[in-house]
C-alpha cells in the first residue's frame, strides 16, 4: 500500500469502529519478493490475538516462536498437496460442521489450504480419518437396526441429521449408542 492508501484504509476503519484498534499498531516494515508477496508473514502483537493464541506457548506439539512485538507464531513449512486433498475429501463424509470443527480445533484454521506445515497436516488428517471411520460405522449400524430406533437415537442426542454433528464428543456418543442398539438386536 502507498501511504495515502494506508491512511484512507485507517479512516475507513473508523466508520466501522475499528479505527482505534488499527491506530494501536506500531509501524512495521515487511520485506517483499519479486512478486510483491511478503517474504515472511507479519505477526500481530499479543493484545490483538484471540485468547487461545495468547495462552499456550506450545500448542498441538507445534513449536511457536516469539517475535519482536510479543506475538507467538506457528512455524510455517512446506505442505503436501496430496494430504491437503485427502483432508478436503473428508468434508463430504463428515459434514461441514464436524469438518470445520476439526480444522479449527486441531490446526486453528478455517481451510485445509491454510494449515501451516506438514506435521499439523498429518495431525488433522489423523483426526479426519478417525471421524470418517466413526461415520462409516454409524451408517453401517443404521442399515442393520430399525429406522425408528436409529431416529430415536439421533433425537435423544439432539442430532437432526448426520451431516450436522458438531464435534467428536457428539460423534463418540452416537457411535456408542449405535453399537449398544446393534448389540441388543436379536441374532438372525
Amino acid at each position: 500500500m502507498t501511504s495515502a492508501e494506508a491512511q484512507a484504509f485507517k479512516r475507513a476503519c473508523v466508520c466501522f469502529g475499528l479505527g482505534r484498534y488499527f491506530y494501536n499498531f506500531a509501524e512495521m516494515w515487511v520485506d517483499i519478493d519479486e512478486y510483491k508477496h511478503p517474504r515472511e508473514i507479519p505477526t500481530l502483537p499479543s493484545w490483538a490475538l484471540p485468547e487461545y493464541e495468547r495462552r499456550a506457548p506450545i500448542q498441538n506439539g507445534t513449536n511457536r516462536k516469539e517475535n519482536g512485538n510479543g506475538a507467538a507464531a506457528v512455524q510455517k513449512g512446506p505442505l503436501d498437496a496430496s494430504v491437503t486433498s485427502k483432508i478436503e475429501a473428508c468434508r463430504r463424509d463428515l459434514g461441514q460442521r464436524l469438518y470445520s470443527n476439526v480444522l479449527g480445533s486441531v490446526a486453528k484454521v478455517r481451510s485445509a489450504r491454510d494449515i501451516p506445515n506438514q506435521r499439523i497436516q498429518q495431525e488433522v488428517l489423523k483426526w479426519m480419518e478417525s471421524g470418517v471411520r466413526g461415520m462409516t460405522q454409524v451408517r453401517q449400524v443404521a442399515s442393520e437396526i430399525a429406522e425408528t430406533e436409529f431416529f430415536g437415537i439421533l433425537d435423544g442426542l439432539r442430532i437432526r441429521r448426520l451431516d450436522e454433528i458438531q464435534n467428536f464428543g457428539a460423534l463418540a456418543k452416537l457411535v456408542e449408542q449405535m453399537n449398544e442398539a446393534k448389540s441388543r438386536r436379536p441374532a438372525a
